[in-house]
Order: structure tokens, then C-alpha cells, then sequence
């Protein structure tokens, strides 16, 4: 996966550590929509917000289910094997609340009934040694994907 080039990558700088997780984080995002993509989903929103209360970072129909997707990208890093763990654990109870309280926002905005929906949480992994942070490319990520995450 190429990094979008307006992006900058030194480390030096106060600003770069933002940059690099935002960069990061994007990446995450693509790879987390490409991943529905290829099961075949519709790609129904990317960064959805419900007006300063939250953002859900992909919404799709897939087999007929509306998904609310939560992404979490993580490097990783054989120093930090906790860093999965993390990406799962940060979805803690209010963030779960403030989810379910925006998907249904979106299907009231939608002026529809509610149909079939779940909220899915995918956790994106790139082994990234930080000295590689530097490169053009990003490696191949590993995907984790729970589906129905979030009891309704």
C-alpha cells in the first residue's frame, strides 16, 4: 500500500509523530475498506459523523446487513505484543455507546427504518519496525476482524 505523498514522513519535529499516526491510521482505513470490498460489500460512508458526537469510520452493506465498522490500526512490534490487545480494549464502554447512538442517527438521517445492522470492530497490524517508519511504502497488514462486536 502506497502512502498518500502529501503526507510527509520525517521524524524530526514536533508535528510528525501526529502526521505518522494519521498517516497510519488512513492506511489502516484503506485497508480495512478494501478488505469489505473484496467480500463484497457496498461501500456505504467512510468517516461518518453525527455532528460533533462521533465518527464511525466505515459504513457497508454486505449480504444484505448494514455494518458499522469500527478500525483500529496498531504497528506492530515483537517489543509490544500488547498492541492488538489495545486496539480492542480502546473500544471500551462509552465508545461502544457513542457507536450505537450514531448508527442510529445515520438510519434517522437516512429517513428509513432500521434494517439488519451490527457494528464490527477490524483491527489493522503492520509490522513496522519504527525505523522503517521513513519508507514510501507500508508493508502488507495483517487483518483481524470480529463481527457483531457490539451487543445490541
Amino acid at each position: 500500500m502506497v502512502i498518500p505523498p502529501n503526507v510527509t514522513t520525517a521524524s524530526n519535529g514536533a508535528g510528525q509523530g501526529r502526521q505518522w499516526r494519521q498517516r497510519l491510521a488512513q492506511a489502516g482505513e484503506d485497508a480495512a475498506m478494501q478488505y469489505f470490498m473484496r467480500q463484497g460489500a457496498t461501500v456505504l460512508a467512510r468517516n461518518w459523523r453525527a455532528g460533533r458526537y462521533a465518527e464511525i469510520d466505515l459504513i457497508v452493506e454486505l449480504k444484505g446487513v448494514t455494518v458499522f465498522v469500527e478500525v483500529k490500526t496498531r504497528r506492530k512490534s515483537p517489543h509490544y505484543p500488547q498492541h492488538t490487545l489495545s486496539g480492542f480494549e480502546s473500544i471500551n464502554w462509552r465508545k461502544q455507546q457513542k457507536i450505537v447512538t450514531s448508527a442510529r442517527i445515520y438510519f434517522a438521517r437516512q429517513t428509513r427504518l432500521e434494517p439488519v445492522w451490527r457494528v464490527d470492530v477490524v483491527v489493522v497490524q503492520y509490522a513496522l519496525p519504527a525505523a522503517e517508519r521513513n519508507k514510501p511504502e507500508l508493508p502488507d497488514p495483517d487483518i483481524i476482524h470480529v463481527a457483531d462486536a457490539i451487543c445490541l
